[in-house]
C-alpha cells in the first residue's frame, strides 16, 4: 500500500489489478472526476465499507491500468486541495 495523500491509499493486487481507498464521498468524487476528465482513467467498479465508524471507498482499477500509472496520476493533486475538500464533511485536522 502507499499513501499519496492524505485520506488517500493506493493498492497494487497480486492479480495486477489495483485498489485506491478513499477516506470521503466528496473527495471520492473529486479523484473520479480528476482521473476521468484529467487521465482518461475509469475504475472498473467501487465498492465501500465500515472501519471505525468511518466509510473507506474503493475505487477497483481493472489490469487494463498499472499501479504505477495510477500512481503517477494522483500524485499530481494539489495536497492543499485534499484537505479543502476532506473538510467539508470532516472536522478532524491531519
Amino acid at each position: 500500500m502507499k499513501n499519496l495523500a492524505p485520506y488517500i491509499v493506493v493498492r497494487p493486487n497480486k492479480d495486477e489489478t489495483t485498489d485506491v481507498y478513499i477516506n470521503d464521498w466528496e473527495l471520492f468524487d473529486f479523484v473520479d472526476d480528476y482521473l476521468t476528465e484529467n487521465c482518461d482513467v475509469e475504475f472498473e467498479y467501487f465498492s465501500e465499507s465500515k472501519k471505525e465508524k468511518k466509510t473507506i471507498y474503493t475505487m477497483c482499477f481493472s489490469n487494463k491500468y498499472e499501479a504505477t500509472k495510477i500512481e503517477q496520476f494522483l500524485s499530481r493533486l494539489d495536497i492543499e486541495k485534499i484537505k479543502e475538500i476532506y473538510s467539508l464533511n470532516n472536522t478532524t485536522n491531519i
